[in-house]
């Protein structure tokens, strides 16, 4: 769900820096491409949540305009304190418009890419979502939506099988966001969100079909973050993905966890949550600022190899 929340939404991809406040491709050979049809049991809960949040009351009201910025964050073992990946964030806005790219390098080949699109206007209103993952240099998943059209792909090699599916999803624009985009989205909501409130979002789940499930932002008040040698006070949130009951059973999707700064403006220091599909590992994302606590790539290599 968080994108590393991507996630997620997943996990999450993105380190949400500041902002100031707003005034007034071609299909392969031999792949097997799956339509968007309902699943009839509850196997289908146990696929990617990569997040896209619907604010219920209405659209997310843009409260924090975003420039350009450059940052390093970090995919760390929540355990180990080990970091696994190192990252590169880059943040652009032209006009009205808005692009982000994470990546991030795991050190043995494996590499994975995030790519979100937003207009900054009245409201947030992103466009696009791309979540890719290659292991020396080719793809072994791939997420993606476009908002303008709903029209939403997904991408697998599983045992050398290349498979995709395709589909349409209901998007009410800026009320809809994908994979990073979700913390810009609580980054805007994150004063309703103090003092234990809680919103109902929507989050669309690749599963891999794609389809829009519900999800409950819930704020578990103020705590504490070490980060580069620092203590910051943090609101904690909590995203958790609203299961039926019949599927309860025979379904695990991990909660969500976020930490924003409490200072004006809200900004993102930290997020745990699996790197993308639920039964992924669960990895911590951190904002970091350039050259602090940077692993040797020996050690990111002996990490690798224990996943």
């Amino acid at each position: 769900m968080d994108t590393a929340l991507g996630r997620a939404a997943r996990g999450w991809l993105i380190a949400c820096p500041p902002g100031r406040r707003a005034g007034a491709g071609g299909q392969p050979s031999g792949a097997v491409v799956h339509s968007f049809a309902p699943m009839r049991t509850a196997r289908w809960w146990a696929g990617v949540l990569a997040l896209v949040a619907a604010a219920s009351a209405g659209a997310v009201d843009l409260k924090w305009r975003e420039g350009t910025v450059r940052g390093f964050p970090v995919l760390v073992d929540p355990g180990s304190g080990q970091v696994v990946a190192q990252g590169d964030y880059t943040q652009r806005v032209s006009g009205n418009r808005l692009f982000v790219t994470t990546a991030f390098d795991f050190g043995d080949g494996r590499k994975v890419e995030e790519r979100t699109e937003f207009v900054q206007g009245k409201q947030l209103v992103q466009k696009q979502w791309h979540w890719t993952e290659t292991v020396g240099g080719a793809p072994q998943r791939l997420f993606e939506v476009d908002f303008d059209t709903g029209e939403a792909h997904a991408m697998k090699v599983e045992k050398g099988e290349r498979k995709e599916w395709k589909g349409k999803v209901q998007v009410t624009p800026g009320e809809t966001f994908g994979g990073g985009g979700f913390a810009f989205a609580l980054k805007n909501l994150a004063e309703q969100l103090k003092g234990g409130d809680s919103v109902e979002l929507s989050a669309v789940a690749f599963t891999p079909q794609p389809r829009v499930v519900k999800v409950k932002v819930l704020g578990q008040g103020q705590d504490t973050v070490r980060l580069t040698g620092r203590s910051l006070p943090a609101e904690h949130l909590v995203i958790q993905p609203e299961i039926p009951w019949i599927a309860k059973p025979f379904v695990h999707a991990p909660d969500n966890h976020l930490w924003f700064h409490r200072g004006t403006p809200p900004t993102f220091l930290r997020a745990d949550g699996p790197l993308m599909e639920p039964g992924d590992r669960i990895l911590r994302t951190e904002a970091q600022a350039p050259g602090a606590g940077a692993a040797p790539r020996a050690a990111r290599r002996q990490a690798a190899e224990k996943r």
